[in-house]
């Protein structure tokens, strides 16, 4: 597992995408002061942000703040939920496909669809 790197180009869209979606302020430049931590060993999956100035990411309790799903290549649904700290600090992407099985790709936004709240 990678210990950290760039977000890439389809995950910073979503983080985007679900900030929106959650009214949450994201600067202009936040993609350029945060690495991406792998909490997975898979090749596409949950992720946490840590900032410049951190050297590993430490665990912290989260609250969802925006979520929504998508289904992926294989057909199979994939629900993405954007997390902050206490200080509503953007902390991870949490990415769950519900068969457990590898993500294969995260779509574009367009198809982006809302979680059904029960």
């Amino acid at each position: 597992m990678e210990y950290k790197r760039h977000l890439t180009t389809e995950e910073f869209d979503l983080v985007k995408y679900l900030a929106k979606k959650a009214d949450y302020h994201l600067s202009h430049d936040w993609v350029n002061h945060v690495k991406a931590y792998p909490l997975t060993k898979d090749r596409i999956g949950s992720i946490a942000f840590i900032d410049e100035g951190e050297k590993e990411y430490t665990p912290q309790e989260c609250t969802e703040i925006s979520c929504c799903r998508f289904y992926d290549s294989d057909g199979i649904e994939v629900v993405a939920y954007l997390l902050v700290d206490s200080y509503r600090s953007l902390r991870e992407l949490d990415l769950w496909k519900v068969d457990y099985s590898s993500i294969c790709r995260i779509p574009s936004v367009d198809n982006m669809m809302d979680v059904v709240q029960i």
